[in-house]
């Protein structure tokens, strides 16, 4: 998270962060996501993610946006999931 701290209101790729802090980097950079994820959750730390990257801010209007932005995510996976369950339900006893 010092990388982020000494960077504030700036985005910085997974890929920099991993390399940073001594971890794989693989395409996807999942062990990152994983520690943000924990900083966010377990120490109230104020990160948000884009295309571009993760950004440490304390920015209330880039905080709500990235809170939106999830929000937006959420609603489509759910979208997803009653398309899924309904093709479950369409498809039962179906042999391919």
């Amino acid at each position: 998270m010092d990388l982020l701290k000494r960077n504030p209101d700036r985005f910085i790729k997974a890929k920099k962060i991993a390399e940073e802090c001594g971890m794989e980097t693989r395409q996807t950079q999942v062990e990152v996501r994983k520690a943000i994820t924990e900083l966010i959750e377990e120490f109230d730390a104020p990160i948000v993610a884009g295309a571009n990257g993760f950004c440490y801010t304390k920015n209330p209007r880039k905080l709500q946006e990235y809170a939106q932005s999830l929000e937006q995510r959420q609603m489509g996976l759910k979208r997803r999931i009653e398309k899924i369950k309904y093709l479950v339900n369409k498809y039962d006893g179906v042999v391919f």
